[in-house]
Formats: structure tokens, sequence, C-alpha cells
């Protein structure tokens, strides 16, 4: 209830496992068969749970891509958030003139650009140039708000791409991941600041 263990997991799992036998333990002394069976059938569901876990997390694998994109967007998930994160999007190759984000508009899908470049603009003057490793579209991802700018594919590039309505869905049941998205989204907006600010200047 601290947010100290996560439900899904070896500790949770084992402490669960460890609470039934010990209660399991003490009915040698005063056995009762209904408080038994409870005892049994939390070890049961708890065994299963560790090696559910285990078979997943051991047959999890990141491409290059994937492994670029969690270091620079979610460092910190456990190998199985990272993996259903990852599931949410698709990569592709986008091509010079791609309009990812346009200014006064909703926005329909949050991007990672892996590598190739983009513009910035606002008004149709250009405020920031982004190139390989940055987001788009983080701050109306977290806010639901318009988008501020119009970001332009300047080469053509490598992108990850998800829905936000799908990723929001996504974070809504899972507040481990939107804690590490955020804390993320909001490094990554701080240096495009610094980067507008300097260009403006």
């Amino acid at each position: 209830q601290a947010w100290k263990i996560k439900g899904q997991g070896y500790v949770y799992a084992g402490l669960n496992t460890a609470a039934a036998c010990c209660v399991l333990l003490s009915l040698t002394k005063n056995f009762n068969l209904s408080s038994a069976i409870i005892q049994v059938t939390y070890i049961s569901i708890s065994v299963f749970g560790i090696v559910r876990f285990y078979l997943l997390t051991n047959r999890i694998r990141f491409t290059d891509e994937e492994r670029v994109f969690l270091e620079v967007v979610a460092p910190n998930l456990a190998k199985l958030q990272a993996r259903q994160l990852l599931d949410l999007g698709t990569w592709k190759t986008a091509q010079l003139g791609t309009l990812l984000t346009e200014e006064g508009k909703s926005l329909a899908q949050l991007s990672f650009l892996l590598d190739g470049a983009a513009d910035v603009t606002v008004a149709d003057g250009t405020v920031a140039k982004l190139g390989p490793k940055s987001l788009i579209g983080e701050m109306s991802c977290l806010t639901g708000m318009q988008t501020s700018a119009t970001v332009t594919l300047t080469e053509p590039s490598r992108l990850f791409t998800v829905e936000v309505k799908k990723l929001n869905d996504f974070l809504a049941r899972n507040l481990p991941v939107r804690h590490e998205l955020e804390s993320r989204f909001a490094y990554q907006m701080g240096e495009k600041l610094i980067r507008a600010n300097t260009a403006l200047s």
C-alpha cells in the first residue's frame, strides 16, 4: 500500500507464500481444515505467480532500437513493464517533410526520434531543432492540451510512435510506469526549453 513493493514481482509473491506457510505451520498444533485449505490456496497462487513471472521475464528480449528508447524514456522500468510499454507502439521510417505535430491541434501520437532531425516551429518561425533521441509531443501527452508547436522532419528518420489514447489507458492501469514516464518527460521538456531560449536569444 505504500508502493514500496510491486504487486508483480518475486518479493510480493514470496512474502505471501511465507505468510501462508507460517499459518499452515501453526495449524500443526491446532489443526483446522478450512484454514489449511485457505493457506494451501494462497501458497499455490503465489507459487504460480512466481513461476509465471520468471517465465515471462526470462523470455523478454530487446532489440538495439528498443534499448536506446528505454535508456532515454524509461531507464528504471522492470523488464516486463518495459516490454508492455514497447508493445503499445510501432517502429517506422518516416520521410523528409513528415508532420509529427501541428500547432494548436490535438496530439494523436507520441513520437520518439531514434535518428534523423526535425524542426520545431511556432507561428512559422523556427524555435528549435531536434536531433536523435528526442521525444515529440510529451507535454501534450501529459496535459491533454493542444500542441504548442509544429514539428516537421528535415530528413528521413527512424521513429517509435504510440497512440496517445492507448498510452494513457495503459498508464492509468500502471501507476509506476506513469511516474517513470512523467519524470523523463519533464527532463526532456526542460532540455527543449533551454534549447528554445538559446535559439530565441
